[in-house]
């Protein structure tokens, strides 16, 4: 089966940081983002895989190449302007074929747990053109989409159908399941959106749907959604906390009782400097005499917390400097 994966957009959201980093590249505990969709694609049974680029195209396309060539047939879709969701895929028609396929956004993390071949045999038993992954809807930030009781997409923000005071709302979670049908409701050689070909479908009959899952799931495309998702690592509420401390380069202090794992990892904290749970700390990182650190802070691998400085709610990238006496909340600092 295959996957178009977006990595094209400009990271509007997370600047000034996407101005040399792009989106798809963002740290996550130690890792690019986009390592974590790639990893759930294969688990998947995903075997080939188109990428669209445009911002920084070469930084994305070296990473996947390096890391990723062996599992996964690659072909990358540069575009000279960015064409959005809608004429990305359209772009990609002929090396995606006529066969169903996913398509997904590369800024989110989700409960490794899904069965993805069950949402698919779904959409398949039922003809769909489109179905939608969804979540409940916690946040007024994301647009509302409701179902029938068959599933069936009923309302769509203020694009498709009206809302329903008695039925629940959701989000869209970034990842389609397609047919080749939809090409044929997408613009070629200029932007374009796959909801908007959504709504154009379901105006004609076709059968696009949802599937709401109860797992968890957190976009990380803006700041508040990127620290949410490493805060809910720290505390527990994300199951890819088990995937970090699977990882063996983070100590994830809880009770302030990792001395033996903090030794291991080569992690150095200066007398007198405080760790106050939840936080991460990176192997080889260093916290300076009389620093502050935490709650809700990850500090990376290699990275280094001044003298007297003081950071709560917020994470700092591997092999990034805090110098003595800052003092940072709500901050994501890169390298």
């Amino acid at each position: 089966m295959k996957a178009m994966l977006f990595c094209a957009g400009v990271g509007s959201r997370l600047l000034p940081i996407t101005e040399t980093v792009p989106k798809p590249m963002v740290d996550f505990f130690g890792k690019p983002l986009v390592d974590y969709t790639l990893s759930q694609l294969a688990d998947w049974g995903i075997d080939e895989i188109v990428v669209n680029l445009f911002h920084r195209p070469m930084t994305i396309k070296r990473h996947i190449l390096s890391r990723w060539r062996s599992k996964f047939g690659l072909h990358f879709s540069k575009e000279q302007e960015l064409l959005g969701t809608g004429g990305g895929l359209k772009r990609a028609e002929r090396l995606l074929g006529d066969e169903t396929f996913l398509a997904v956004n590369s800024d989110f993390v989700l409960d490794p747990s899904i069965d993805m071949e069950h949402v698919v045999q779904m959409h398949s038993k039922r003809a769909a053109a489109a179905t939608l992954l969804l979540a409940q809807r916690k946040s007024q930030k994301y647009t509302p989409i409701q179902t029938d009781a068959e599933g069936r997409i009923s309302m769509l923000g203020g694009l498709f159908g009206t809302a329903d005071g008695e039925r629940p709302s959701y989000v869209f979670c970034g990842l389609h399941i397609l047919e080749a049908a939809i090409f044929e409701y997408l613009c070629s050689g200029r932007p374009d959106t796959v909801m908007s070909a959504n709504v154009k479908m379901l105006r004609t009959g076709l059968l696009v749907q949802g599937f709401v899952h109860n797992g968890y799931w957190q976009e990380l495309g803006d700041k508040e959604g990127y620290l949410q998702a490493h805060f809910d690592v720290l505390d527990g509420s994300s199951p890819l906390r088990r995937a970090v401390e699977m990882a063996g380069n983070y100590a994830i202090i809880k009770h302030n009782d990792q001395a033996e794992t903090m030794e291991k990892l080569g992690i150095d904290v200066s007398s007198g400097a405080k760790i106050e749970p939840p936080v991460a700390l990176g192997a080889s990182c260093s916290i300076g005499k009389g620093a502050s650190v935490g709650p809700y802070v990850i500090v990376g691998e290699g990275a280094s917390v001044g003298r007297g400085a003081k950071i709560t709610r917020s994470v700092v990238w591997r092999g990034a400097k805090i110098a003595p006496d800052a003092v940072l909340a709500n901050e994501i600092v890169p390298s």
